[in-house]
């Protein structure tokens, strides 16, 4: 059955395929529309333009104070001076060499120099710092002169692409992702092909820059080229074919109409191929079928015509419509079901249909054509909701279709089924399914067509696959306290420690992965869930982890012969114990003992041989790598604290994550976020136990100013 409903789902792209009008040409036979520069890729962070222009202060600032460390663990949060250095905006309100006062999180030198913005000025709220480069600092005086659309803009960050400097690398992607199309074609001479070509073989890339990086290729590409991409199609190594919707729209570009019979036979044809590498060729064609014009889209339907030798449950759709007239040259002839006739018309790019009555010389090709549209109206209820079905039926009264349908003898059979699927959804609902596509859109990457896996939800599971699409991933999952970056962050922290399916742990790795984490910060995760979860949790979570990359690169199950993954630096107790020593001290803001042995005296005194692991494993080993920031490990070890129910540590690692930058509401979200993920009962004591944090600090606060 789930073969059959993603058949469906197929052939309704195909009819989205015919049915799409045709825009003005532009360079490189691209119709110009809304198509954003990398159709296949997605943002997944604002870039520094949209920093920018959302804050209305922005300085590079230089430390010139530490506040002195205090002995009251209840104390606010301590702030660090900083000198203006450079605005880079703001100038109205700021100026170089002033001072001012903000969180810092972590330890730097003096004169270490940061990126700071601020809003609402005179009074001004400062973001926490971000340590930055001068290298960062002129990328973002640069930007600011760019025109704010238009090839020269591209041209521009596409020399960041693979920079050393991974926050200028991500910016960049981003910057491409949200871009439009005609862009980038505008911009097909600055590119550089043999850079392009460099970085798609680079095993190291990841899935969605090559999307990016096949896009372009695209568009500056050489015949000699698709030797190239037909290599990597017919490989069948899911590593080499990471990105395969944008490598077949890239082949189908270069190759023209001769390369539609690669990809009819290698995805379309044969029915026990992946449907996740259907849906991607089915993407791709459905690219050139409605953005560029270089393959005919009569060919483009012969091509999809294949997929209904996997429509199963194409006869179950329509059973409840009477008989009429040539209803054998419906369901039997697949060819006038989906136009292959060639009745396309080239001016419109739509489906010619008769307006007056069906002689016997025209009735099958109409039949056919009418048959179409009720099928593609009756999908669009089942898949889209009421919105896009309300458009679908504008279109088919402006285009007299229901006069066919009509004389057919199944008009009155079509209203009664609208009416039938026709139910109670509020514009609210509506965008909540919307959002929780749209989550799964990133989730996966393009690894598989959101619509049809929010629709698998609700058809195997029932009541409960529509609220996880609606509640979780709609609406939790798109609320804006956390970004989904974090939410993933959290979400795998969750799952490791609880001991959720290996499914579960595999899906969300891939899609951290594809939310802006790497899959080093993903094991990291997994590390640290070893010291608060235990190791067999941790052991089995990391065995998941290991398949999800095998999964991703197309690897069998067992790991490939002589694969080692990095072990840990070997430290010795010295390094060890000052590491801790200086995690403890960015967690309590200085307050533990300044000396390390004393401070790791204590612990040991309080808590025995566990403080003696605390110290040397939890916080000499694990808290002290960099592979996560310290603000990420807070958000980690709340998560699995929240989830094992472990409220008496949340009190103590809740007041440490405000110490490492993390905001109170950021703190309450995880709670939220663990309502669906945990369940609400320890949603309610983990959100207990950071409120009582809270508390006690606006109370120990109110004290202070009433002394003052």
């Amino acid at each position: 059955m789930l073969r059959s409903m993603i058949g469906i789902a197929s052939l309704l792209l195909a009819i989205a395929v015919l049915n799409v009008p045709r825009g003005v040409a532009a360079n490189n036979n691209v119709a110009s529309r809304s198509l954003t520069a990398c159709p296949f890729c997605s943002a997944v962070a604002m870039t520094f333009s949209d920093q920018l222009n959302s804050n209305d202060i922005a300085v590079v600032a230089k430390l010139i104070e530490i506040p002195p460390p205090s002995d009251d663990p209840n104390a606010d949060f301590p702030k660090a001076e900083f000198e203006i250095e450079q605005v880079l905006k703001g100038k109205k309100f700021v100026g170089e060499s002033m001072t001012f006062k903000t969180q810092l999180v972590g330890n730097y030198p003096i004169g270490q120099k940061f990126l700071v913005m601020g809003v609402d000025p005179p009074k001004v709220s400062w973001t926490t710092p971000m340590k930055a480069t001068d290298r960062v600092f002129k990328y973002l005086s640069d930007i600011q002169t760019l025109p704010e659309k238009g090839p020269e803009r591209l041209i521009f960050f596409q020399d960041f692409f693979e920079d050393k400097e991974s926050v200028l690398a991500f910016d960049a992607y981003d910057e491409f992702a949200q871009a439009p199309y005609e862009d980038l074609i505008a911009m097909k001479d600055q590119m550089d092909r043999e850079k392009i070509i460099g970085w798609i073989n680079n095993p190291e890339t990841s899935v969605s820059r090559r999307r990016l990086y096949f896009t372009m290729l695209g568009v500056c590409g050489k015949p000699e080229d698709t030797q190239l991409l037909e290599d990597l199609i017919n490989s069948g190594s899911r590593k080499k074919r990471a990105g395969l919707d944008a490598l077949i729209a890239c082949y189908l570009t270069l190759k023209g109409e001769d390369g539609v019979d690669l990809i009819e036979k290698t995805f379309l044809e044969d029915q026990e191929v992946d449907y996740v590498d259907t849906l991607a060729a089915v993407s791709a064609l459905r690219f050139h079928g409605t953005e560029v014009e270089v393959i005919p889209k009569k060919r483009i339907v012969v091509a999809i015509r294949h997929l209904l030798d996997r429509l199963g449950g194409v006869r179950d759709l329509l059973a409840h419509v009477p008989a009429a007239r040539g209803r054998d040259h419906l369901v039997g002839g697949r060819r006038h079901l989906v136009g292959v006739d060639g009745r396309v018309d080239g001016a419109e790019g739509g489906l010619k249909v008769g307006h007056g009555r069906l002689d016997e010389g025209g009735a099958r090709d109409q039949i056919g054509e009418a048959r179409l549209v009720l099928l593609g109206l009756l999908g669009a209820v089942v898949d889209q909701g009421l919105d896009r079905l309300e458009a679908a039926r504008l279109r088919v009264h402006r285009r007299g279709l229901l006069v066919v349908i009509d004389q057919l003898g199944v008009g009155a059979a079509l209203e009664q089924q609208l009416d039938r699927l026709r139910m109670p959804l509020d514009r609210r609902t509506h965008q909540r399914r919307e959002a929780g596509i749209d989550t799964l859109r990133t989730l996966g990457a393009g690894s598989f067509d959101p619509g049809r896996a929010a629709g698998a939800m609700e058809k195997h599971h029932g009541v409960l696959g529509s609220f996880g699409v609606n509640h979780i991933l709609g609406q939790l999952w798109n609320r804006p306290a956390l970004s989904r970056r974090d939410r993933s962050l959290v979400v795998v922290a969750f799952l490791a420690a609880s001991g959720a399916s290996d499914e579960e742990l595999r899906f969300h790795a891939r899609g951290a992965v594809n939310h802006g984490l790497s899959r080093e910060q993903v094991e990291e995760i997994v590390l640290q869930v070893a010291a608060y979860a235990g190791f067999p949790s941790a052991m089995a979570a990391s065995r998941a982890v290991a398949a999800a990359w095998r999964e991703e690169d197309g690897e069998t199950d067992a790991p490939a012969s002589g694969k080692r993954r990095p072990v840990a630096a070997r430290l010795d107790d010295s390094a060890r114990h000052a590491a801790a020593h200086e995690v403890r001290h960015t967690m309590w803001s200085g307050r533990n003992n300044p000396d390390i042995s004393a401070d790791r005296d204590s612990l040991i005194d309080f808590l025995g041989g566990v403080g003696e692991l605390a110290f040397d494993f939890a916080f000499g080993e694990v808290w002290s790598r960099d592979v996560l920031s310290r603000r990420d490990r807070s958000l980690v070890t709340v998560a699995i604290l929240g989830i094992l129910k472990c409220t008496d540590e949340l009190l103590i690692h809740v007041r440490a994550a405000l110490n490492h930058g993390c905001t109170r509401e950021e703190i309450e979200e995880i709670m939220v976020q663990l309502s669906g993920y945990g369940g609400f009962p320890r949603a309610v004591e983990g959100l207990g136990a950071a409120r009582q944090v809270f508390a006690r600090i606006d109370a120990r606060k109110s004290a202070g100013d009433s002394k003052t």
